[in-house]
C-alpha cells in the first residue's frame, strides 16, 4: 500500500507541476478526497465553503480500518492486530497571498478534530520476579479531542479541478497507547513526526463556483 501511494503521488503532483501553467482563479466552493489517508483507511472527504476571497469554512471526515503504527521505530513489543475509528475535523481556512497568480495558490487552516479509537492487540510482558515471559491481550478505545494546523498549496488542474497538496500538526491528549506513544497512530491525526501527530495531504479537489476569470 506504501509503494502504490508513493507512486500514485509521483503521478499527480508531475500532473499538477505541468497543468499549474494556467492562472489558478479562486472558486468559493471545493470538495474533494484526500488520498494520503488510504494508508490507513477510507480517502477523507473533503469540503470548503469561502465567505470571501481569502476566508473560508472547513470539514472533514473518514475512517480508519487498517492497523497502522509510527514511523519512528522503537521497540514496545505490541502486536497490533485491528484498528477502528472515526474522526472529523472542522475549521477555518485562508488563502494567502502570492506574488504571481500562476504559481500554486498557497492556503492556512486551524483544525478541531474529534477522533474515536477500537484498537485490539497483544504485548509481551516480563515478570522480573519469575524472570518469566507472558503474552497480555489489549484493547484500548475511547474519544479524543484536539487541535491541528494544517498549510499547503493547490495546483490547479484543469477547468474544474485542483491537486492539493498539505501538511498537517496537531495535538491531543490520550493516556492509554497501547505500547509507545510514538507509534500510535491517531485517526485523523496520524503519527508523531518530529514532534507533534502528523498528518500528509494530498487531494484531488473539484471545483465550484467562481471558475470563471472576473
Amino acid at each position: 500500500m506504501k509503494q502504490l501511494f508513493l507512486c500514485l503521488s509521483f503521478i499527480i503532483i508531475s500532473f499538477a507541476m505541468r497543468a499549474q501553467k494556467m492562472d489558478t482563479i479562486p472558486s468559493r466552493v471545493n470538495l474533494g478526497l484526500n488520498l494520503a489517508t488510504l494508508v490507513s483507511g477510507t480517502p477523507e472527504l473533503q469540503g470548503e465553503y469561502y465567505f470571501n476571497k481569502y476566508v473560508g469554512a472547513f470539514a472533514a471526515t473518514g475512517y480508519t480500518f487498517r492497523p497502522v503504527r509510527g514511523w519512528i521505530k522503537v521497540k514496545d513489543d505490541v502486536n497490533l492486530e485491528s484498528q477502528h475509528g472515526a474522526y472529523w475535523k472542522i475549521g477555518f481556512k485562508a488563502r494567502l497571498f502570492r506574488p504571481d497568480k500562476r504559481i500554486p495558490l498557497p492556503w492556512i487552516q486551524l483544525l478541531y478534530i474529534g477522533s474515536q479509537y477500537d484498537e485490539r492487540g497483544t504485548q509481551d510482558s516480563y515478570n522480573y520476579t519469575t524472570g518469566a515471559y507472558s503474552v497480555i491481550n489489549r484493547h484500548e478505545s475511547g474519544i479524543v479531542h484536539g487541535g491541528a494546523v494544517a498549510v499547503g498549496a493547490d495546483f490547479r488542474a484543469g477547468r474544474h479541478f485542483i491537486i492539493r497538496v498539505g501538511f498537517q500538526s496537531g495535538y491531543y491528549k490520550r493516556n492509554d497507547h497501547m505500547g509507545s506513544s510514538l507509534l500510535t497512530y491517531q485517526p485523523g491525526f496520524g503519527a508523531e513526526g518530529f514532534l507533534l501527530p502528523e498528518q500528509a495531504m494530498l487531494c484531488v479537489m473539484y471545483r465550484l463556483g467562481n471558475v470563471d476569470r472576473k
